[in-house]
């Protein structure tokens, strides 16, 4: 009975290591082994002048889940993922990597990549070059504003993979001008240049864009706009015609306002050069083209003549013009007459002006009717200006003559007013 006490306790202990050991081994599992990703495909589906896009097919995880997967690219082969990258999200299967910010006409290199807990593997190098693109570049000033012009400050900062043919600023009075509206040429290739505009008119809002055209197209800067200055009217003298001895027409044609509104129009003319509004002058209707009436002239006189436009701004003048009148007759009045008898009188002339030609002739006609010409009976008294005195001879006894002195220049003859008398019994 002892012995059997004994043995109990050892067998006991025995089976309880031997089902310890047993469950020990039932709850350990198998370690499993794990790998890197598997990249089965990768593709290259598009390339513009900027972008790229890359489908990719992960077709294992390698038994850990994928924690990082997308492309990285750069200029030099065999990128990582310490280059330039995309995340494109978790796990296995096909995704799409679209890659921006490309440099134009450049070489490219791309590699997919997958990242687990054991590392990151990558797939097949792939490699394309961006398209060409239009120019890079920039407006930085707009200078020298005056009334007509302006100067562009340029600056193109790449050509983008294409050379640059033709640069300049394009203009216009509506936003967004293109190269379709006014625009400069300023020859060729990148770099900075100031382009000059001209020909502008003044007090006018102006919208102007510098541009750069390769054989890809035309890029333009932002728009920038600018007033130009105002000024005096700008106008031209209209030739004289219609030029008689004391009259002449003349005018003028306005080209620019000045960015005011004009607020008097007409021409001024002087027997000396440059006359102003301060000398004889008309002032006419306002418009683009107006027409000018001078009178008063002298006959055969030199005479200058200029159109003005006056605004807020002050007068200008058109170009000078200068013309001559005509000559005309004498100016000619009748002495009174004086001695008259039966067959005989004593008369004469005043010539108070020779217009503007030396008188060639003088003297008094006289006939039985009215208004006699030199056609007539007539007296020759010399020549020039001033008074003379005819003597009548001749006439018939108690009759009625009509008489009128005359004077002859080159411009014709001019006649006084007529006078009638009665010779004696």
């Amino acid at each position: 009975m002892k012995i059997k006490s004994a043995i109990y306790p050892a067998l006991l202990t025995g089976l309880l290591i031997l089902l310890l050991f047993g469950c020990k081994k039932s709850i350990v599992k198998e370690e499993v082994v794990k790998n890197l990703p598997t990249i089965k495909v990768s593709t290259l589906t598009n390339t513009t002048a900027s972008t790229s896009t890359i489908i990719t097919e992960i077709s294992s995880d390698g038994g850990d889940s994928i924690s990082a997967r997308g492309v990285c690219w750069g200029t030099s082969h065999t990128p990582t993922i310490t280059d330039q990258k995309t995340t494109d999200g978790k796990g296995i299967g096909s995704f799409t990597s679209s890659i921006s910010g490309l440099i134009p006409s450049a070489t490219y290199y791309y590699r997919a990549y997958a990242t687990n807990s054991v590392g990151t593997v990558y797939g097949t190098e792939l490699s394309s070059t961006t398209l060409a693109s239009t120019p890079v570049l920039t407006m930085s000033g707009i200078t020298d504003i005056t009334l007509s012009s302006v100067k562009c400050n340029v600056n193109i900062t790449s050509d983008r993979g294409a050379s640059v043919t033709s640069r300049g600023v394009c203009w216009s009075t509506s936003p967004d001008p293109t190269i379709a509206d006014h625009k400069t040429i300023d020859g060729s290739g990148t770099g900075s240049f100031t382009s000059s505009i001209t020909g502008l008119s003044p007090n006018l809002n102006y919208y102007v864009r510098a541009y750069a055209t390769n054989s890809i197209g035309t890029s333009y800067s932002s728009a920038s706009s600018f007033l130009t200055l105002k000024s005096p009217p700008e106008l031209t003298t209209i030739s004289v015609s219609a030029i008689t001895a004391t009259s002449a027409i003349s005018g003028g044609i306005i080209t620019s306002d000045g960015g005011v509104t004009i607020t008097a129009v007409g021409v001024c003319w002087s027997t000396t050069q440059n006359p102003t509004i301060a000398n004889s002058k008309t002032r006419d209707d306002i418009s683009n083209a107006f027409f000018s009436y001078l009178t008063a002239l002298m006959p055969n006189t030199t005479y200058y003549v200029r159109a003005y436009a006056t605004n807020s701004l002050g007068t200008t003048y058109g170009a000078q013009i200068s013309f001559l009148t005509l000559p005309s007759v004498p100016e000619i009045t009748t002495a009174p007459l004086f001695l008259l008898t039966s067959t005989s009188a004593n008369c004469g002339g005043i010539i108070s002006k020779d217009g503007g030609v030396a008188v060639t002739a003088r003297g008094v006609c006289w006939s039985k009717s009215q208004n006699p010409t030199i056609a007539d009976t007539k007296t020759i008294n010399g020549t020039g200006i001033g008074s003379f005195t005819s003597n009548i001879t001749g006439l018939d006894v108690n009759t009625t003559y009509y008489l009128r002195a005359y004077a002859t220049n080159s411009a014709g003859t001019a006649y006084s007013n007529q006078v009638s008398f009665i010779t004696s019994p």
